[in-house]
């Protein structure tokens, strides 16, 4: 299934928006802009990260390559099980997105690998992934209305 369909439906859920899925899609977006500030706030190079909200919250928009994380089920599920497989499934499925330059993403990935966070820094990610929707449902907001369509 096109996985624009989730990111468009995400974000842009029409007119009929319950109270309840307003609270918690600005839930999402805001757990997803600290898990990135709080784990990023020193990284400085050409990669741009965009949320599936489509806020820039790493870097500037228009940057040379931008990793775009197309739903917070995706940042949800790299946050609990650290796994480049599991990324480079995601990024096949279309999950996650990357605009520009590729081989620009070897500073972000540099980045990663040499950064130490503190036990402060994993806990916040951490409690802020769990935060996150886990399932992708029928309306595509990743938000329980109720049932999950099978």
């Amino acid at each position: 299934m096109d996985t624009r369909y989730f990111q468009h439906n995400f974000i842009d859920t029409g007119p009929f928006v319950s109270d309840t899925q307003s609270r918690h899609t600005e839930k999402a977006d805001a757990a997803g802009k600290k898990i990135l500030q709080g784990l990023m706030a020193d990284y400085t190079g050409p990669v741009a990260v965009r949320l599936w909200n489509r806020e820039t919250v790493i870097g500037k928009p228009g940057a040379l390559c931008t990793l775009v994380f197309n739903h917070p089920r995706v940042l949800r599920d790299l946050i609990l099980h650290r796994d480049l497989i599991r990324l480079a499934e995601h990024h096949l499925s279309g999950t996650i997105d990357v605009e520009g330059d590729m081989e620009l993403l070897f500073s972000l990935t540099g980045f990663l690998q040499t950064t130490r966070w503190s036990f402060k820094q994993h806990m916040a990610a951490l409690w802020n992934a769990l935060q996150l929707p886990f399932r992708l449902y029928h309306d595509g907001s990743g938000i329980s209305t109720g049932k999950p369509h099978s």
